[in-house]
């Protein structure tokens, strides 16, 4: 009795604890009214393991009596007290489930078939199999009517169209709002502001370095200071080629990575890069264009500067 009684004070303590503690922790983050709430909860978990621990005990203290009970009976009437076997809860949930016939019962389902001694069972499905079968059905049955009949969900097409529109909705109302700026991506404009400059730089370093070179000179891919472009050298295209990349080669459409207005920066911090002079230019490829971007001269020379830098580095 006293190893129950300690077991129940080391429980009540611990729980008390590890209710006092989360409301501790964040006493400078919350409110004195979160505080006590959480205390509260603490206590009323206590109270339940409690009566949780009390009712345990209390069944073994009955289990214990009936025996006894039961043994004084057996003496009574001169009678040898046998104590039946157990049988563990799991055994139960296994027969239930499986319904397997015993060992010793094989006979009754056993079919006439021999082969070189060995006999085969006619064992019926187990009640769990045909349980998910028919469930399965049901669910199957529920899914037609609710999608190709009454129409209650919408399919994974109209679905995808509804949740198309929602984002265009949001986009258009953050747009009017204008606490997230938006680009049309079908007629881009280069933005030459000294932030957009700087955003497009540090993208360019990160990710663009290893097939232009750092200061656009070129390497896997084109030099991008000359005036020599492959798929155009106006605004539009080397936006267009930086959203949407270029089949069979290793320029990936970076629109899965980087946002729309991250791929103007990129675009409006290229355009920085025409005229300057790198370190070991890429001869050029591409087609002759003619300049169609008015760079301040401004711009250029931080790009410079920015391209020195890193080689520096």
């Amino acid at each position: 009795m006293k190893t129950i009684y300690k077991k129940i004070f080391s429980i009540s303590f611990f729980l008390i604890l590890v209710s006092g503690l989360p409301a501790l922790a964040q006493t400078n983050a919350a409110s004195n009214q979160n505080m006590l709430l959480m205390i509260v909860l603490g206590l009323v978990l206590l109270v339940a393991i409690l009566v949780l621990v009390v009712a345990i005990y209390m069944v073994a203290i009955l289990k214990t009596i009936l025996k006894k009970e039961q043994i004084l009976k057996a003496e009574a009437e001169g009678v040898k007290y046998e104590e039946k076997e157990k049988v563990s809860l799991w055994s139960k949930i296994n027969e239930k489930l499986t319904a397997a016939v015993p060992v010793e019962e094989e006979e009754t389902v056993m079919l006439d078939h021999d082969y070189d001694g060995i006999k085969e069972l006619d064992n019926h499905l187990p009640p769990w199999w045909k349980a998910l079968f028919y469930i399965t059905i049901i669910i199957g049955i529920i899914y037609f009517f609710n999608y190709h009949v009454i129409h209650i969900f919408p399919l994974q097409e109209e679905e995808y169209a509804n949740e198309l529109k929602k984002a265009e909705e949001l986009q258009a109302s953050l747009a009017e709002s204008g606490s997230v700026e938006t680009i049309d991506i079908s007629n881009p404009e280069p933005d030459m502001e000294a932030s957009a400059i700087e955003d497009g730089r540090s993208i360019f370093q990160t990710n663009c370095v290893s097939c232009h070179m750092a200061d656009g000179g070129g390497n896997i891919g084109p030099n991008l200071t000359d005036d020599y472009w492959l798929h155009g050298g106006d605004f539009k295209s080397i936006f267009t080629t930086v959203h949407e990349g270029v089949s069979g080669t290793s320029m990936i459409p970076w629109k899965n990575v980087l946002s729309d207005v991250q791929v103007r920066n990129v675009a409006s911090y290229v355009t920085t890069l025409i005229g300057t002079t790198p370190a070991n230019p890429k001869e050029p490829q591409g087609e002759l264009v003619e300049p169609s971007i008015q760079i301040p001269e401004e711009n250029v020379a931080d790009s410079v500067k920015a391209a020195d830098s890193v080689k520096s580095e």
